[in-house]
């Protein structure tokens, strides 16, 4: 019985122990399992983190169960979305780190964001209207008003007595405007209006062209028609002008006085272009001369006459004109220099002065010598004079004596030579052809 009793004794014993075994065995693993547990995930959205079923994670923006994932833009379900939400607003907060639950809570900023709200309504900024821009030589400008076309000094076509509409005078400013610029000395522009008007219009006697605005229309007209064109030129230069008319060498007309630091001087645009039906014998291929450009009152009055008095005080110096012509005469040679290089001009040479003759001559020599060499048995030159240095008997002289005795070596027969001249304002033409017989 003892036995008994004590073998009872144990058995509680013994559950109890085994009980507190089994709770600390069970208590261990379920600790482990717990940390070791993968959590239920739910699809993967492209471009976010993996949404917890149980706790969502932030990733910039919280994501809330059975809502749309937040990609950037939210949309929220059975919502238009949201196109004009600030992209900070899902923006974490730096102290939210982990998963606590301060992190996983939305924050008001981010509840804020995804609630729809109205797009935006952008009212676009009113159109400036562009201001006028100052006037300059080389672009008239219309004002924003839509007012009258004014000129380069602000005036309107109705302050020129010669003009008969707008459109003339857009013509006139906008070519004048395209010739000149601020760079240039007054002397300069008004020698600019003048060569436009030789350069781009010729002188016609038919009763169509009495008026400029015939002038402006067929391109060509009489002395009147010229000095209302320069008239009007000035006036946009800002150059003081009248209208002069009277007689030349006996016959009727016209032709301006302009002002130049306080003095009188006169231009006669008619008479500086010698273009005549279409034609021009210049070497240089144009028709300008400056006779008549800026010149004093001694210079005019030998062929002209004024019906009424001339303006006071009368300019004495020539310096415009001489300016004028020396900047014209250095441009024609440029542009027969140019000629010869491009091979427009075959054996071309350039004679500037009387104490070039000789050594040009003989340049022109030694070519006809290399060519005859070649077996040519004709040889043609092309030489420039200066008009105002040079005459046409002393260069053909020189030129016949010289040429004569090299082409008949270099051919070893009797040579024949036959040259011609143009007379030309700045640069004579003297063209000549030796053959062997």
């Amino acid at each position: 019985m003892k036995n008994t009793i004590r073998s009872n004794k144990r058995i509680p014993a013994l559950a109890l122990a085994a009980a507190l075994l089994l709770t600390i065995l069970l208590s261990g693993c379920s600790a482990k399992n717990r940390n070791n547990v993968k959590p239920t995930v739910s699809p993967v959205n492209t471009g976010t983190v993996a949404i917890v079923t149980d706790a969502p994670v932030n990733t910039g923006g919280p994501a809330v169960t059975d809502a749309p994932v937040n990609t950037g833009e939210p949309a929220v379900t059975d919502a238009p979305a949201i196109t004009n939400a600030p992209t900070d607003a899902f923006t974490p907060d730096p102290a939210a780190t982990g998963t606590t639950a301060a992190a996983l809570t939305p924050t008001a900023a981010a509840t804020a964001a995804l609630t729809p709200t109205a797009p935006a309504t952008v009212t676009p900024e009113p159109t400036a209207t562009p201001e006028a821009q100052p006037t300059t030589w080389g672009d008239p400008v219309l004002p924003t008003d839509q007012g009258p076309f004014l000129g380069l000094t602000g005036k309107t076509w109705d302050e020129y007595p010669y003009l008969k509409s707008e459109s003339e005078f857009r013509v006139i400013v906008r070519m004048l405007s395209a010739r000149i610029n601020d760079g240039m000395s007054l002397p300069e522009k008004i020698r600019a209006a003048h060569d436009w008007i030789v350069l781009t219009y010729q002188y016609d006697t038919t009763p169509k062209s009495r008026h400029l605005s015939s002038m402006l229309e067929t391109g060509a007209g009489v002395c009147q028609c010229y000095a209302e064109l320069f008239y009007v030129c000035m006036g946009e230069l800002g150059v003081p002008c009248r209208f002069i008319s009277g007689t030349a060498k006996g016959e009727s007309h016209a032709w301006n006085a302009i002002e130049l630091e306080g003095e009188w001087y006169y231009v006669d645009v008619t008479w500086d272009d010698p273009l005549i039906g279409g034609h021009s014998d210049y070497p240089d291929g144009t028709n300008l001369r400056y006779t008549y450009l800026m010149v004093p009152l001694s210079t005019i009055s030998k062929d002209h006459t004024a019906d009424t008095a001339l303006p006071a005080p009368a300019g004495t110096s020539t310096r415009y004109n001489e300016q004028a012509g020396a900047a014209r005469e250095a441009e024609v040679r440029s542009e027969l220099e140019a000629r010869i290089a491009a091979g427009q001009v075959k054996n071309g040479f350039i004679v500037a002065s009387a104490s070039e003759l000789d050594s040009v001559i003989d340049s022109i020599a030694a070519v006809l010598a290399e060519k005859a060499a070649q077996g040519d048995r004709e040889f043609t030159f092309t030489l420039y004079y200066k008009a105002d240095e040079l005459s046409f008997d002393t260069v053909t002289a020189k030129a016949k004596t010289v040429l004569l005795g090299t082409a008949a070596n270099a051919y070893q027969a009797a040579v024949t030579i036959k040259m011609n001249s143009i007379s030309g304002e700045y640069y004579s033409t003297l063209t000549g052809t030796l053959t062997a017989q």
